[in-house]
């Protein structure tokens, strides 16, 4: 999907990208970490954490653009997981 901005529309898009790359990776982990290390089986709680985890996503998806060269290794940290991903599932 990042690709495609890039692809059509150049440079113009890089800090979209960026953004939604930097917010969507670390919504991710940060909602795994807190699931895996607090078990809740209560409703509001992980309303609360879900939200919680967004605000630190968006947090760190504009400090990523504001801080260019944070934001393209956060980009490509990202990108090499999920080639590892992809390779580790191959083989």
């Amino acid at each position: 999907m990042v690709g495609l901005f890039t692809l059509f529309f150049g440079l113009q898009m890089m800090h979209i990208s960026v953004f939604s790359v930097a917010s969507v990776s670390v919504t991710f982990l940060f909602l795994l970490l807190i699931f895996k290390l607090i078990d809740s089986e209560k409703t509001w709680a992980f309303w609360t954490f879900a939200t919680l985890s967004l605000l630190v996503g968006f947090f760190i998806g504009f400090i990523a653009v504001k801080i260019e060269k944070f934001g393209v290794a956060l980009v490509g940290g990202a990108a090499g997981f999920a080639l590892g991903l992809v390779i580790s599932n191959t083989f």
